[in-house]
């Protein structure tokens, strides 16, 4: 088996236990065992900035695909807040508006265009400090700068995301024209 081979199967054995955690974490908070959940919860912190090394690294993907580390990072956060859903602590809609993120993060790449979102790329970093935080300081004024937090990131990620695209159709526009103008001249 050749070098790189291993490291991609290393990488995604990485993803994995935080795929295995996400499946724990959904029992134990609900559960009540708040100081495992925060020690699985941490050690599933340590597996994301450890894949995101080995990756850098060793310079080759994770055999589980290119949205694995994403996917697993939705996964960790999604079954966290379905437990906080359970025991009360936040509303329904976070899972939605999650979900939703998620979405417009792996379809905005199919334009073939870099997207720099300034704000996006720190949204799943900070679903997991809303986590982590959530599970150490159970309080109500707490959650409710989570939830705050939640709607802020939401909506800068989304106006982000509306400038970016509305830049993308005013440049290929303003391209179209160049175009045109080019032809004209040369005919």
């Amino acid at each position: 088996m050749d070098k790189n081979r291993i490291a991609s199967n290393m990488i995604s054995v990485v993803i994995g236990f935080r795929i295995i955690a996400a499946g724990i974490l959904i029992y134990t908070i609900p559960s009540g065992k708040i100081l495992l959940s925060v020690m699985i919860f941490l050690c599933a912190v340590a597996t994301d900035a450890l894949d995101g090394y080995l990756i850098r690294k060793s310079g080759v993907p994770a055999s589980l695909g290119p949205y694995s580390d994403a996917s697993a990072d939705l996964i960790l956060s999604l079954s966290c807040f379905i437990a906080f859903v359970i025991t009360g602590i936040y509303p329904f809609w976070t899972i939605v508006v999650i979900i939703a993120m998620f979405t417009q993060f792996v379809l905005t790449p199919q334009l073939n265009e870099p997207i720099h979102d300034p704000i996006g790329q720190y949204y799943g970093v900070f679903l997991f400090g809303a986590i982590g935080i959530t599970l150490i300081l159970p309080f109500s004024f707490v959650y409710n700068l989570v939830l705050f937090g939640i709607i802020f990131f939401t909506v800068s990620t989304l106006i982000s995301r509306v400038k970016f695209f509305h830049q993308l159709k005013k440049n290929q526009i303003q391209e179209g024209f160049s175009i045109q103008g080019n032809e004209q001249s040369e005919g």
